[in-house]
């Protein structure tokens, strides 16, 4: 359960650290950035919404002042010769009116919305070329426009007139009403004039209006020398606020901007409500907040089905390694996952079956071989017991005088001793060649010498290691069954070493085999008089059972043809030094 928490808690936590932490991340970066945006985007907006009305009221101002001066000035002033002559004759008074008219509108400049042009004189009086100002001389003298055109002559001073000023009670437009005064240096003429004062409407005012028809977080408005003049007057207190001492707005505005207007006392100003501002904003964040969310949610329903799927049934699959490596072949594993996984799941599962199945096979085996050494050493009957009776019949056959028995007893000796003394591991092809030689001459007193027997081993091969006595029962088998009622039968023996394989064959011209008795041979436990244990299945599966394929035996037999039989076994080298030859 340990090793489990710990996979699923690497799991999350690399689910986390991979996925989740880089995705809110680039959220709340992508969230910052827009913010960012928003605000460059607001404040852009507002200064151009700054600069359309400042470069409206700057035209409007600018071409009031030029028509003004064209008027007064130009045509060698003939304008402000015409004003001198305006008190002189109250007879030509309106003839002088009527040129002065003329020449006004041939300086007007098509579009502007002129209200009127007031004329004041020198000695008091005042005359208005255009009508429809409803306000007394003395408080248009009072005004500050009005003083300061008479402080700087020369120069245009632009101003506000009062609201309410026109005879209409409001202008066309709204209440805004400009005026451009001047006073003529002296120099240019004009005694009489003491100042021309021409009042006229914007389009400021009618932007600030088209501005603010839309209940959006910036709102604008215009204010002359800090004080509120034009737009929402709901932001009055909060215009004032912003252009005074405190620099900062009120009334629910978070920021501003102000821009003034040259050679006036005009102030544009631009108020922004940032939780207006940042409604879509806000709006947007909290869609960018669902999808991560959503996509966070998949991730994690992946997640999870990925671990279930893929990650247990990987941490499944590795404890079972744990356990082929500790011997326990028995565990299974269910399949679970994915269906790859649970093929792979399934193959280990069949993985442990075959090995515990290899391991019961050998197990078999090495019973099965354990049996056939325990049978050869029961068949070797006491070798001490037998080595000293067979020698104390070579000792009584030497005393009577009995050659023949006394060397088949020495034959017999030769053997044991051979099989007696050496060890199963140090056992070689050259210890075979001697027992074989002596049972040769054991045999041949046996049958008369009514057979011939060869052998040929290379010297390489005299060194190779084999199991006892394999060779002993296939020459007995061919002596015994191969020249079985032959008459010049013949046995012979080679063997030779080729790429690491030692190449044995034990072949006879005797009576031969067919096919069934052949099979009958190799499957069966002996044949006959050999008994089990010196038969030829015998041989063949105590080749396999110490080597395994692709070593063992090979017979080729034929009826009438004689009996070939082909061995092929490892070449291991065993003790040195050369060793006799069977006998030739």
């Amino acid at each position: 359960m340990r090793k489990k928490a710990s996979v699923r808690r690497t799991f999350y936590r690399s689910f986390c650290l991979l996925i989740v932490l880089p995705l809110v991340a680039v959220a709340a970066a992508g969230s910052a950035l827009l913010y960012r945006k928003l605000l460059a985007d607001a404040r852009e907006m507002v200064q151009m919404r700054q600069e359309a009305v400042s470069s409206a009221l700057t035209q409007d101002v600018r071409q009031a002042s030029l028509q003004l001066a064209h008027f007064l000035l130009s045509e060698d002033s003939e304008g402000l010769a015409l004003v001198d002559e305006l008190p002189a004759s109250s007879s030509r008074r309106h003839e002088t009116a009527a040129r002065l008219e003329s020449i006004f509108d041939y300086y007007r400049l098509t579009g502007r919305r002129l209200e009127a042009l007031h004329l004041y004189l020198t000695d008091g009086t005042s005359y208005q070329l255009y009508t429809g100002l409803a306000v007394p001389q003395n408080r248009v003298k009072e005004a500050a426009w009005y003083r300061a055109a008479r402080q700087r002559p020369g120069e245009v001073c632009v101003g506000v007139a009062e609201p309410g000023t026109l005879l209409s009670g409001k202008n066309r437009r709204g209440d805004l009403l400009l005026t451009a005064a001047l006073q003529v240096e002296p120099g240019y003429g004009g005694s009489a004039l003491e100042v021309a004062c021409l009042y006229f409407e914007t389009d400021a005012e009618e932007m600030l209006e088209s501005y603010n028809s839309e209940a959006g977080a910036v709102r604008m408005a215009l204010a002359l020398d800090g004080a509120f003049l034009a737009g929402d007057e709901a932001l009055a207190p909060a215009v004032e606020r912003f252009l005074g001492p405190e620099g900062v707005p009120g009334g629910g505005m978070d920021w501003g901007i102000a821009t003034q207007v040259r050679n006036t006392g005009l102030t544009v100003v631009s108020l922004v409500d940032n939780r207006k501002l940042m409604a879509g904003y806000e709006r947007t964040l909290w869609l960018c907040a669902g999808a991560v969310a959503a996509m966070l949610g998949s991730y994690a329903l992946f997640s999870v089905l990925f671990l279930r799927r893929i990650v247990l049934p990987v941490q499944h699959l590795n404890e079972g390694m744990e356990r082929l490596q500790q011997g326990d072949f028995t565990h299974k594993l269910p399949p679970e996952g994915h269906l790859e996984m649970r093929q792979l799941l399934q193959r280990y599962n069949d993985t442990g079956d075959r090995m515990q199945a290899l391991i019961e096979e050998n197990r078999l085996r090495e019973e099965q071989r354990y049996a056939e050494e325990l049978k050869a050493l029961q068949s070797e009957i006491n070798p001490h017991f037998l080595l000293n009776t067979v020698n104390t019949i070579r000792f009584m056959a030497d005393l009577a005088r009995f050659d023949s028995i006394r060397d088949m007893a020495a034959d017999l000796m030769e053997i044991l001793r051979c099989m007696l003394r050496t060890p199963a591991e140090r056992y070689t092809l050259a210890d075979e060649a001697k027992i074989l030689e002596a049972y040769i001459h054991i045999m041949e007193v046996r049958y008369s010498g009514s057979f011939s027997f060869r052998c040929a081993f290379s010297p390489e091969s005299l060194a190779c290691r084999l199991p006892k006595l394999l060779l002993q029962p296939l020459v007995e088998n061919a002596l015994l069954h191969g020249l079985e009622g032959c008459e010049d039968g013949e046995v012979s023996l080679s063997g030779r070493t080729e790429d690491g394989v030692l190449y044995l064959s034990v072949c006879d011209n005797g009576v031969g085999m067919g096919p069934e008795r052949l099979a009958a041979c190799l499957s069966g436990p002996g044949e006959g008089k050999a008994g089990s244990s010196i038969g030829l299945a015998n041989v063949q599966r105590r080749i396999l059972l110490q080597y395994g394929a692709p070593y063992g035996l090979w017979v080729d037999s034929a009826p009438g043809r004689g009996t070939c039989i082909s061995i092929t076994l490892p070449a291991g080298s065993g003790r040195e030094g050369g060793l006799p030859c069977c006998a030739q």
